[in-house]
């Protein structure tokens, strides 16, 4: 019997072509993305759609929390469906994988997109308002937190205008929140809970796999973590409390950090070693883009 709720399928090549080499996108810790052809007709897409394939190896999830984490994903996934988040729109399992079949984003890596352009401020101004909306969506409509905010995982795509649009990806790492009943809440106000993720026929809950600590991820993600992330390690021993007024606001504070970069060309704080270092060493105070002469526009400064 299988240990995950997906349908079976007998290989990846009888739904989707695609070559190991010339259309692999990118790899994470447990998975790999590929572009790819769908060769069927399906619910969500049509033969000879692109879409993106996100690979699990079975023999990668040695645990049943990473197999939980992959169910969560997939239940995170099937509940979205905003301009800019990627979307779901077919998973199955072979004998040795796991497939998230999503659309395909013809972009940039907003990481990147930084490294080789120098962004107007109107260019600035509209990533940062997509970004916004789709966490006011993610929060306050289907209630789920990403807790992976970061360039890495934003894809721009420049339009005709000279304007980027955005798509957020990778929900991995995102978990379900508490709704409290009566009126729209403010962005970043929402509360998690271990057990707000609606429960499917389909899928078993994913309730005991919901506290994975954010400190487990690339070692990236600490740039863009906020003041209240930075302390809870140091009184935890390393580990992230992912805490009920937390986690909403580290997604709108990782905007926070994403719009500074943008703006001033740098991280407000940059760590390369040891997180824990980071966390010992950590001041409230955002050192000013003047003091390093950043072609930051001067009415931001004033």
């Amino acid at each position: 019997m299988s240990l995950f709720p997906f349908r079976e399928e007998r290989h990846i090549n009888q739904l989707y072509e695609t070559d190991d080499i010339y259309d692999f996108i990118g790899r994470g810790t447990f998975a790999s993305v590929f572009k790819a052809v769908s060769l069927v007709d399906g619910a969500e897409l049509r033969k000879g759609d692109t879409v993106a394939l996100k690979v699990f190896n079975k023999r990668d999830l040695t645990s049943e929390k990473m197999r939980l984490d992959v169910i969560n994903e997939v239940e995170v996934l099937r509940r979205i469906n905003h301009k800019n988040c990627v979307r779901l729109l077919d998973y199955f399992q072979t004998p040795l994988h796991l497939v998230i079949v999503m659309n395909y984003v013809d972009g940039t890596e907003l990481f990147k997109a930084l490294r080789d352009t120098v962004f107007t401020e109107a260019q600035v101004r509209f990533v940062t308002q997509q970004l916004l909306e789709a966490l006011d969506y993610l929060h306050n409509v289907v209630g789920v937190v990403h807790r992976d905010v970061k360039p890495e995982n934003i894809l721009v795509t420049l339009m005709e205008n000279d304007e980027f649009h955005v798509t957020l990806v990778d929900f991995g790492l995102a978990r379900s929140l508490a709704r409290k009943s009566g009126g729209r809440r403010r962005l970043g106000s929402a509360r998690f809970s271990l057990r707000a993720m609606p429960e499917s026929p389909s899928v078993e809950s994913p309730d005991s796999h919901c506290d994975s600590p954010l400190i487990a991820t690339p070692c990236g993600t600490l740039n863009y973590a906020a003041p209240e992330t930075v302390k809870s390690l140091t009184q935890s021993g390393g580990q992230l409390a992912t805490t009920p007024d937390l986690l909403a606001r580290m997604d709108v504070y990782a905007v926070g950090t994403i719009l500074y970069v943008m703006l001033v060309g740098k991280l407000p704080f940059r760590h390369c070693g040891n997180k824990l270092q980071l966390v010992r060493r950590w001041r409230p105070d955002h050192p000013s883009p003047r003091r390093d002469g950043a072609a930051c526009p001067t009415k931001l400064l004033n």
